[in-house]
């Protein structure tokens, strides 16, 4: 699939300033969502980790953004996965292969 330098460009740019701040809400539903049922797992109470699912579902205490963040964390993710893809291509054209 050819990508042009154009788009290749737009998507590098999208890419790089939108990383920084997409990356924090991927990270935060990604590591409450993992450790909750592995503590759960191991017997810790569910009083003591249920602070994890309120963040994990967006609620932030100060900061509610339920009714968004599984909005925001999809649309972060397909993002960034396909501008990272679209400079991949590029850079695997470039690559020949062994």
């Amino acid at each position: 699939m050819q990508v042009s330098p154009s788009l290749q460009r737009l998507a590098r740019q999208i890419h790089r300033a939108l990383t920084p701040l997409l990356l924090l809400p991927i990270l935060i539903t990604a590591l409450t969502g993992s450790f909750f049922p592995m503590l759960e797992a191991l017997g810790v109470p569910e009083e003591q980790i249920k602070w994890m699912i309120r963040i994990h579902s967006g609620n932030f205490y100060l900061v509610n953004l339920k009714p968004v963040y599984p909005a925001l964390v999809g649309l972060s993710t397909v993002v960034l996965a396909l501008t990272g893809l679209t400079m991949y291509l590029r850079s695997a054209r470039r690559q020949p292969v062994a």
